[in-house]
């Protein structure tokens, strides 16, 4: 019985040992993302009293946005969850957390890639220095100023 009991503290302790490793980063910040703008139009013939014909053109703008991305930072991994604007539809979805592929975890940077989708896979930098977190790709861009969460706090409200 107490080596049970000593093995479940054991395991327990080397559990919080590995949480308090991780850190958890907030990046709040702004950006744009890629939207298609319809325009419909109707020609009338005022001689008939009815309409010629209909007209539709899409245009691509961009749309800016603002929000939050969630940084979690292991000894080997890095996670996000990103700003909903910035996850497309073909994707995990809007919630989803999405793994840092060819993460460089370096003292002064963290760099690499996540994936979408087949066409979207922006690239994602966190310059440690500034803590600036900056993610482009040809369908969004964001940027946004990243803080450590302290995980031992309890909550603000």
């Amino acid at each position: 019985m107490k080596l049970a009991v000593f093995l479940l503290a054991a395991v327990c302790s080397a559990a919080s040992v590995v949480h308090a490793q991780d850190k958890l980063l907030a990046c709040t910040g702004s950006g744009t993302v890629s939207d298609v703008q319809t325009t419909n139009g109707q020609d009338y013939n005022y001689k008939t009293h009815e309409i010629d014909k209909s007209t539709s053109s899409s245009t691509t703008v961009r749309k800016p946005f603002s929000g939050t991305a969630t940084v979690e930072l292991s000894d080997s991994t890095v996670r996000l969850k990103l700003p909903p604007a910035v996850v497309p539809v073909l994707s995990d979805g809007k919630e989803a957390w999405y793994v840092l592929n060819d993460a460089f975890i370096g003292d002064k940077e963290i760099t690499g890639s996540i994936r979408f989708n087949l066409l979207n896979k922006p690239r994602i930098k966190i310059d440690r220095l500034t803590g600036t977190l900056t993610l482009s790709s040809g369908f969004a861009d964001f940027s946004g100023n990243c803080a450590l969460v302290d995980q031992a706090a309890g909550p603000k409200f």
